[in-house]
């Protein structure tokens, strides 16, 4: 109620007009900027937050050939990003005397240049603020604000801005359009003048309160959060509805079974087996490029089916004592596939552990829909939705995987010895890297089956790990072939995070009930820490009693504990103070198959404890 009676209090002046155009007039550097802003949400007394985005399409980016962002996707959500940067042009201005990824409290300090407040609380969001390092030089790299751990959903922020000033040291001015409204000016704007009742009643006194003038302002703005609902509902549809329906178990037959012989020196997996199973589809089409079958309210269903491939590795020490083992469920990488799960280290988990593995692909981001979304960014970038969408069905097929292998699997003969089932159904665990650990922590936050989740080189927001990602450059080559100004290539990463929160961990962090251990190379060229610790805070992990350096907001516990925990391996590379990746490999795979490292996995799934399990700080020496 008291949300409700906020948004009430701060909604437009009764004279403003009843339409608005398609740009904010109170920065000039961009259709879109600010971002996010309040000026593109209408009100919607039907949302959970009373709002609903309202881009037009001439609002978003278009490339040089003149395709539009059609923001159809865009405008059924209730708010923005609750992991989401924030962005202006502000030109000229230096991040100078301001927090940066390495001294994030600097951002709640008195003085701090910029502010990031909860409206309600008043209470200050800690973050970082950086230039888009990837337009340097060009006159239209944005300012970038990143918060280091979630928003509240459904809540109003306000951003203030002073005191930042360019390379010579002098105050960088005010955006013509802000200074209007905090300058008390007249104008002729009727889409300036709308906003000057909500400036005026709610964003100049939440500032003045947190300590910051009204004159000394550069730029101030709010926005609106996004509800759960609006992020989760139709995943949790979905996986209500796929394992109702799959409950007594999905067709399948078995395509591959194949025995290794366990008495060869270096082999761990005994048997290799290739199930297809028949799983319900709720997309329009069976094919990458599709989007979810949508009812009158929005809602998706399933119509028809598809085919998926499980690939099950049954290691030998299991073989050779056989007993109901525990299942460990795999995510693969960025846009690879279930054969991933056949990776040696994998293997010698497996067979030291006696665990019996199995994977899907992650439909939506797999080696068949990277040609796909690269024509996507190319020919019809509104469709971008996609991606989560098409993830979402790979979530499906992975619940439904989870639910045969802990099912029906267990009196399968391919998966007994004599008699003797080789799966503990009680017993299922998950474990991600990389790609599989950004959408995991989203698929065990819905899952109802896994029990205890190890994260590997992962991180949240896609928004934040982009730029600072090797294996993107390619996605930003393309972009930059595309769009000509730099400012919409940053602003086109920014508008995806919003409905990509429904198919990967921003968009979930509220719905973690499980413990989860993290696992991350310091300075990793594929996926930065700074993602990482995102996620950590987002889990409320801890450090072992001897880690590798501090890691603002996240503290370090004597072990063992229980709970959720973050270890990181130092391989001699630090994060970039600029949002681009490392210049030098930084050992990306090293924490999933260093024996340390193993041998923590291992204690966490046996005990749900962590422990540390290097001889001090863990690094290759």
């Amino acid at each position: 109620m008291v949300l409700f009676l906020l948004f009430a209090c701060a909604g437009d002046p009764v004279d403003a007009p009843a339409e608005r155009g398609p740009c904010n007039p109170v920065e000039d550097g961009h259709c879109l900027l600010p971002f996010p802003s309040e000026f593109f949400l209408a009100e919607d007394a039907t949302s959970p937050t009373g709002f609903r985005v309202d881009f037009a399409t001439e609002s978003l980016p278009v490339n040089i050939d003149l395709t539009e962002m059609e923001p159809t996707h865009w405008n059924v959500l209730d708010g923005f990003p609750r992991l989401g940067t924030l962005a202006t042009l502000l030109p000229g201005a230096t991040v100078t005397g301001a927090a940066g990824h390495q001294n994030i409290d600097r951002s709640l300090e008195a003085d701090s240049p910029t502010l990031l407040i909860h409206a309600e609380s008043g209470t200050r969001i800690p973050h970082w603020i950086e230039r888009e390092a990837r337009a340097a030089g060009t006159g239209r790299d944005l300012l970038l604000i990143r918060p280091v751990a979630p928003y509240a959903p459904g809540a109003r922020y306000i951003v203030g801005i002073r005191g930042l000033v360019d390379g010579a040291g002098t105050p960088v001015d005010a955006p013509a359009g802000f200074a209007t409204l905090r300058d008390g000016a007249p104008t002729d704007d009727p889409d300036l003048e709308r906003q000057r009742a909500h400036h005026d009643d709610v964003i100049f006194p939440a500032l003045e309160t947190a300590g910051a003038t009204r004159s000394e302002l550069q730029h101030a703005w709010s926005f609106v959060t996004a509800s759960e609902a609006a992020t989760s509902t139709r995943a949790q549809l979905i996986r209500d509805d796929v394992l109702a329906r799959t409950a007594d178990a999905p067709i399948h037959s078995w395509t591959s079974i194949e025995a290794h012989d366990c008495s060869e020196e270096g082999v761990t997996i005994g048997r290799t087996l290739v199930a297809e199973l028949t799983i319900p589809l709720y997309m329009e089409e069976d094919k990458p490029g599709s989007l979810l079958n949508r009812d009158a309210e929005g809602m998706p269903f399933a119509a028809g089916e598809t085919q998926v491939d499980l690939t099950i590795r049954v290691p030998c020490s299991l073989l050779e004592e056989p007993h109901p083992a525990p299942l460990l469920q795999y995510g693969h990488g960025l846009l690879g596939h279930q054969s991933e799960v056949k990776d040696g280290y994998l293997g010698e988990l497996a067979n030291d552990n006696g665990w019996v593995l199995f994977a899907t692909t992650w439909t939506g981001m797999s080696t068949l829909d990277a040609p796909h979304i690269s024509l996507m960014m190319v020919n019809a970038p509104g469709d971008f939705s996609m991606v989560p969408e098409r993830s979402i069905q790979g979530f499906a097929e992975a619940f439904v995987a989870a639910q045969w292998m802990t099912g029906p699997a267990v009196d399968d003969p391919e998966l007994q010895v004599e008699g003797q089932a080789l799966i503990d159904p009680e017993t299922l665990h998950f474990y991600g890297n990389s790609q599989g650990a950004v959408l995991g922590g989203a698929y065990v936050a819905l899952s109802p089956l896994v029990q205890r989740v190890v994260l590997g080189v992962g991180g949240t927001p896609f928004s934040l790990l982009l730029s600072r990602a090797e294996p993107f450059k390619a996605f930003f080559n393309i972009l930059s072939a595309m769009y000509e100004d730099p400012a919409d290539i940053t602003l086109f990463t920014l508008l995806a995070q919003m409905p990509w929160d429904e198919g990967e961990t921003a968009g979930y962090v509220e719905m973690m009930d499980k413990p989860v251990l993290l696992q991350g190379a310091i300075g990793d060229s594929s996926v930065s820490t700074l993602g990482l610790h995102v996620m950590a805070r987002s889990f409320g992990a801890a450090l072992t009693e001897e880690p590798s350096r501090e890691i603002w907001g996240v503290p370090s516990l004597a072990t063992p504990f229980t709970g959720n925990g973050l270890q990181e391996f130092d391989y001699g590379t630090l994060e970039p103070i600029e949002s681009l990746p490392p210049e030098t490999n930084s050992n990306h795979n090293g924490p999933r198959t260093s024996v340390s490292g193993q041998e923590q996995i291992a204690h966490f799934l046996e005990t749900g404890q962590i422990i540390h399990t290097c001889d001090g700080a863990c690094d290759p020496d």
